[in-house]
C-alpha cells in the first residue's frame, strides 16, 4: 500500500509540473518561463525534503504532532509548509502570465498539490508507526536459533 502511495504521490507532483507548462504554453515571455521555473523547483523542492522526511520516522512524528520547536530552519523542512509554497506560486501565476489562466485551470493545479497533500499524510502514518515490539523479538528469536542450527543442517 505504501508504494501504491508513493507513486500517486509522485505522479500528482508530476502532473502538477506538467499541466503548469501546458497551460503557459502559449506564452512564451521571459516572466512566464520564471513562472513555470517556480512552479518546478518548488515541486522538486517539496519531493526532496517529503523524501526526508518519510525516511526518517522520527522527524516525521516531530512533524505530525508538531512537537519541533517552530523557528526558520525548522519551517524550511516541513513538507506541509512547502506545499503553502507551492500554492502561493500557483496563485502568482496572475503576475507573472502575461494572460493569467481561467480558474478551472488554476484550481486544477491547485488540486494536485492538495493531493499530493492529501497522500503525503498517508505515507506519513507508515513512517511513524514502530514496528511491533512482539514481532521484533519473535524475529529476532527465529534468526538467532537459525544462525546456531544452520551448521548442523549443513553436516
Amino acid at each position: 500500500e505504501a508504494r501504491t502511495l508513493l507513486s500517486k504521490a509522485l505522479q500528482q507532483c508530476r502532473q502538477l509540473s506538467i499541466h503548469a507548462s501546458a497551460f503557459s504554453r502559449e506564452d512564451k515571455n521571459e516572466k512566464a518561463d520564471k513562472w513555470r521555473m517556480m512552479i518546478s523547483k518548488r515541486t522538486i523542492k517539496l519531493l526532496k525534503k517529503t523524501m526526508s522526511v518519510l525516511e526518517d520516522p522520527e522527524k516525521t512524528v516531530e512533524l505530525l504532532h508538531n512537537t519541533r520547536r517552530q523557528d526558520e530552519d525548522s519551517l524550511k523542512d516541513d513538507p506541509m509548509e512547502l506545499v503553502a509554497y507551492v500554492h502561493a506560486a500557483i496563485t502568482l501565476q496572475k503576475k507573472y502570465l502575461s494572460e493569467p489562466l481561467i480558474i478551472h485551470k488554476e484550481l486544477k493545479l491547485h488540486q494536485y498539490a492538495s493531493e499530493f497533500t492529501n497522500y503525503y499524510h498517508e505515507l506519513a502514518k507508515f513512517s511513524a508507526t514502530p514496528y511491533p515490539f512482539p514481532t521484533a523479538q519473535m524475529t529476532r528469536i527465529f534468526l538467532f536459533v537459525w544462525m546456531f542450527s544452520l551448521p548442523f543442517a549443513l553436516v
